[in-house]
């Protein structure tokens, strides 16, 4: 490559510090009078969110993958149970519509 086909950069102008905009004391910036310190309901409901979130984490990892609720098993997990509720739904509601 020779030098004449390689670009070079234009050196740094001082457009920088002519553009930043010197303020006085007396000037307070809008940015401050619109910040709100008050906690919305969303930002309540992403921190339960995530401790519930965690918390099932933990669990699992704890009891060594074997639940996310600590250790309790709703009905609705197992399966035998599953089961003989839907064969027993199944056979009332055989009884109640074949006469």
């Amino acid at each position: 490559m020779s030098a004449a086909s390689v670009r070079q950069r234009n050196p740094k102008s001082d457009l920088t510090s002519k553009t930043t905009p010197t303020t006085s004391a007396d000037e307070v910036p809008d940015e401050v009078e619109d910040a709100s310190p008050v906690i919305s309901v969303l930002d309540i409901i992403r921190i339960i969110f995530t401790l519930c979130v965690a918390s099932c984490a933990l669990s699992y990892y704890l009891t060594s993958g074997e639940s996310v609720l600590w250790g309790y098993r709703p009905w609705l997990t197992r399966p035998q149970l599953l089961k003989a509720y839907f064969v027993s739904y199944a056979r009332s509601y055989r009884a109640l519509t074949s006469g």
